[in-house]
């Protein structure tokens, strides 16, 4: 439960930006402290999707901040897109023709 680990917020975030930025992102100050003020009540799968949207929300060459975190958090609750490794199995399953890797 996200909510009773605000400590660990931001290095989970950071995990997720990591596995699906390769590295091209980080967040800001200002940034680092909002993710650990929120109250996450989707627990990590609202986490992983906000920080997912505002990755796309992000210049490749800029940080991400409070702007793009509450824009994609806004977002988050009507946001139906797969989640990264979601979307990379599915990937796997069409070009390998696959269904059960």
């Amino acid at each position: 439960d996200l909510s009773q680990r605000h400590e660990d917020v931001f290095l989970i975030a950071r995990a997720i930006l990591r596995r699906i930025g390769a590295g091209r992102f980080t967040f800001t100050h200002e940034a680092q402290l909002w993710l650990e003020k929120q109250s996450w009540a989707g627990d990590y799968r609202q986490l992983h999707r906000t920080v997912e949207l505002a990755s796309r929300l992000t210049a490749e060459s800029d940080p991400i901040d409070v702007i793009h975190l509450a824009a994609a958090f806004s977002k988050e609750p009507v946001y139906q897109d797969p989640l990264f490794h979601e979307t990379l199995l599915e990937t796997l399953y069409e070009f390998t023709g696959l269904e059960n890797l």
